[in-house]
């Protein structure tokens, strides 16, 4: 169903009236090969062809319009979280207008760059990655679909939270049986929480500790530069592996620091109350970081004062600036589905 001016504006209006309607004529389609299927393009300012844009189609799905919308208005505080501009249209062709990935989501990347992604690389992707979850964190706010298709790697390298049309405030994150099962696919069974994998439950109750699982399936991707359970091709066999605990290992010559295995291992306990939470992940991979930069027996007193600031200062999680006001903001504006 094509949606008409007239709904699209009620929509916006509704989700938020900062919602920029971008002039489309201030834009030009390049020949870049599509993603998506074809529902994203990559295009430039016309007047300024350094600057690019991700096109995505989004005509005949109204729920982008009222969830990501919404969500990615309030979310540009955030240097690891795709930005939004706005929408636009060319006749009943309407898109959303995102910050271009020139390296496409994190398996493309680690598939196709295989040489460029390094120990230090990993580590600092996980970080940025880390950190987009601490700044949701921080406003109450549940992705619910962390993967790598939903990581995108900008021109930078630089890994950033991607596809809101699943997030909810954490006060509406229960899903419902239907919703769930209507949402399911193997590619995101693939990251699922144990516990959201029953048939019995009438509701799935999606928390941070269920964020955390997905996280640490990731994290574990990342160093091994493989898809999780790549051998299990449908949702049953690995919807009962997963129930038996049973969890991908690390290879043994895989050289990321133990403290980084420690915690994807941790993250994907069976327990979710014996997961860690999403701050602490964030120190721990900021640690891992840090060490794996400095030196070995490298010590400079006259500097430690001013580096211990400034790793206070880099290891402190992103919070939006008016957190009071923002979180207030997206409570108001999303509805449960």
């Amino acid at each position: 169903m094509v949606l008409q001016l007239s709904e699209l504006n009620e929509k916006t209006d509704r989700a938020s009236n900062k919602t920029q309607l971008l002039k489309f004529s201030d834009f030009k389609e390049t020949a870049k090969e599509p993603r998506k299927g074809g529902r994203v393009t990559k295009w430039v300012d016309v007047k300024n062809r350094c600057r690019e844009f991700a096109f995505k189609d989004i005509s005949e799905n109204k729920n982008v319009i009222q969830n990501q919308v919404t969500i990615l208005n309030e979310l540009h505080d955030c240097q690891n979280i795709i930005k939004f501009y706005g929408i636009t249209c060319d006749g009943n062709k309407w898109y959303s207008v995102m910050e271009w990935a020139e390296y496409g989501n994190l398996r493309e990347f680690y598939t196709t760059r295989k040489n460029l992604f390094d120990i230090r690389l990993k580590l600092r992707m996980s970080l940025d990655i880390a950190r987009g979850l601490s700044f949701l964190r921080s406003v109450e706010i549940l992705h619910r679909d962390i993967r790598a298709e939903n990581i995108l790697v900008t021109l930078n390298d630089t890994a950033k939270l991607a596809n809101f049309q699943l997030c909810r405030t954490l006060r509406a994150a229960t899903f419902t049986s239907p919703e769930f099962k209507r949402n399911k696919n193997l590619e995101r069974v693939r990251y699922c929480a144990p516990e959201l994998l029953s048939e019995r439950l009438p509701y799935l109750r999606y928390d941070y500790n269920c964020e955390v699982y997905s996280f640490g399936i990731l994290l574990w991707e990342i160093a091994e530069e493989k898809t999780p359970y790549r051998y299990c091709v449908d949702i049953p066999r690995l919807t009962s592996l997963v129930s038996e605990k049973y969890r991908e290992s690390f290879s043994e010559n895989n050289m990321i620091p133990e403290k980084f295995k420690n915690l994807s291992i941790n993250a994907v306990n069976h327990d979710p109350e014996s997961r860690p939470n999403v701050t602490t992940m964030f120190e721990v991979l900021c640690d891992c970081f840090e060490s794996f930069e400095r030196p070995p027996h490298t010590h400079t007193p006259s500097n430690s004062a001013s580096n211990s600031s400034q790793n206070n200062q880099n290891r402190t999680p992103p919070e939006p600036t008016r957190k009071n006001s923002l979180m207030q903001k997206i409570r108001m504006k999303i509805s449960k589905k």
